[in-house]
């Protein structure tokens, strides 16, 4: 092989076969882009020539940068759009071109409203306006490749700043209660709802604080909480407060109120209450002990019918009124019906 010699060929860019030479390699540089056929032959010492020539076909399809003439594609992925109602925004882009790789393109950006020109090209892919003052704005950032070429096209977001400083916000919140007791009512357990609004600090924001007049000892400290609970409430008037704090630490200075009065009902079983009586009256003696003691002081047992009434041993007819008086004991007998509706009745306390 050592004593061999080659010709070679490239159809498409040489114009005939080369002089033979015994090198082994060839470097064809710069090809225009177009198909190829590459051959080769051998030629020994004895003048034999190989008559199926080596042959390798391909195809140059190269991109030079430096001629490169179509912009790249700019794409802003996240940002601030419409009204907003705060004003420290990010914005966050990418780019794409047909030859430049994505992380070797620059981009420059301009906030209208804001900046005073187009920025220098930077690698980087995000910027942030912190505290902008409320207006109108419109950000735009263009890519440029590696030839030079720029987007013509930038992508562009347009946004309004919308924002309140709860900081300086003097004005007051309201507050509403939504329901709970008023009036006079007739149980004892009460719960009451309640609201807030306010010029800057949305509701979800607001604390309350509440005091019901006539059972707490004073104001309960600020919380989220919209209702509030009093179990077991004694008889008597009471007045409910609550009033809201904004964010900016406004206090509403007219709390809403609600005033009401709890008149529970309690029913005494007059069987109960007969039994109690008969034992002050008679000293702790039964109807029975007390009629067999003392039975020849009262004209018969029916004379005991008011007591058994009250003990709730009641018999069904009427009763015609008798008052009898043993020492210092005084039976009261009457109808029926009016003693069922005296000790049986409810009793308001």
């Amino acid at each position: 092989p050592s004593n061999l010699v080659y010709s070679y060929y490239l159809l498409g860019y040489d114009t005939g076969w080369s002089p033979y030479t015994p090198d082994t390699s060839k470097t064809y540089p710069n090809l225009p882009n177009k198909y190829y056929a590459f051959y080769v032959k051998a030629k020994d010492q004895a003048g034999n020539i190989d008559l199926s020539p080596a042959l390798r076909t391909f195809t140059v399809n190269y991109t030079d940068t430096t001629a490169d003439i179509q912009p790249p594609d700019t794409t802003i992925t996240s940002g601030p759009a419409g009204t907003i109602t705060y004003n420290t925004v990010t914005f966050q882009w990418t780019g794409s071109d047909n030859v430049t790789p994505p992380s070797n393109l620059v981009y420059s950006y301009y906030l209208v409203g804001y900046d005073t020109g187009w920025s220098p090209y930077t690698p980087d892919t995000s910027k942030t306006y912190p505290n902008l003052p409320n207006k109108y704005y419109a950000f735009y950032v263009k890519a440029k490749d590696q030839a030079g070429n720029t987007d013509l096209s930038p992508a562009l977001l347009i946004f309004t700043v919308n924002y309140k400083d709860t900081t300086t916000d003097t004005i007051r919140p309201n507050t509403q209660i939504t329901s709970g007791p008023a009036g006079t009512i007739t149980y004892n357990t009460v719960t009451f709802q309640w609201t807030g609004s306010d010029n800057v600090t949305p509701p979800s924001n607001l604390v309350y604080s509440y005091y019901l007049l006539g059972y707490d000892t004073g104001w309960s400290p600020y919380t989220p909480d919209t209702s509030k609970t009093y179990p077991n409430l004694p008889n008597k008037y009471y007045v409910f407060y609550v009033k809201a704090k904004d964010q900016a630490g406004n206090i509403d200075l007219s709390p809403a109120f609600r005033t009401f009065f709890v008149r529970k009902s309690h029913t005494v079983n007059y069987t109960s209450l007969g039994s109690a009586l008969f034992n002050i009256m008679t000293g702790g003696y039964s109807p029975h002990d007390y009629s067999h003691k003392n039975g020849s002081n009262l004209a018969s047992q029916e004379k005991l019918i008011g007591l058994k009434i009250l003990l709730g041993n009641s018999r069904k007819e009427s009763l015609v009124t008798q008052v009898l008086q043993y020492e210092r004991i005084y039976l009261f007998i009457t109808y029926e019906k009016e003693i069922k509706r005296t000790f049986s009745q409810t009793i308001k306390q």
